[in-house]
C-alpha cells in the first residue's frame, strides 16, 4: 500500500451564518463580487467571519474567484456598508442607551 501526504489541509465549508457562534484556526473568504450569480459576502457576514479566526489576521485568507483581482476584491470589502434601515435604528439611541422614537424620524429625514 501507498500512502501519499500533501500539504493541503482538509476542511468544511460553511456560510456565515453556520459560523456564528464558533471559532476557527483559519476561515477563508470565498470573493463572490457583484455580477456572479453564487451569493455575496455582506456587511454583517463580513463582520461574523472576521471575528471567528482564533489567529486573527495570520488566519484569514481570500478566495478570489476566477478573473478576479485582489485589488478588485479589497475595494469591494471596503465598499461595504449598513443597510440605512439599520442605520436610522442605531441613530434612534440616545446618549445614556434609550431608544428614541424622535431621534429615529429625525435620521430618517436626513438619510432619506
Amino acid at each position: 500500500m501507498t500512502i501519499n501526504s500533501h500539504v493541503v489541509e482538509l476542511a468544511n465549508v460553511a456560510t456565515d451564518y453556520k459560523f456564528q457562534g464558533r471559532s476557527e484556526r483559519c476561515i477563508i473568504l470565498s470573493m463572490m463580487l457583484p455580477g456572479c450569480s453564487k451569493p455575496r459576502l455582506d456587511i454583517h457576514g463580513l463582520y461574523v467571519l472576521l471575528t471567528r479566526t482564533t489567529r486573527g489576521r495570520d488566519g484569514m485568507r481570500l478566495l478570489l474567484a476566477e478573473g478576479t483581482s485582489t485589488l478588485q476584491a479589497l475595494r469591494y470589502l471596503l465598499e461595504l456598508k449598513r443597510p440605512k434601515d439599520l442605520i436610522i435604528f442605531l441613530r434612534g439611541y440616545n446618549q445614556d442607551g434609550y431608544w428614541q422614537e424622535d431621534l429615529a424620524k429625525d435620521a430618517y429625514h436626513i438619510l432619506a
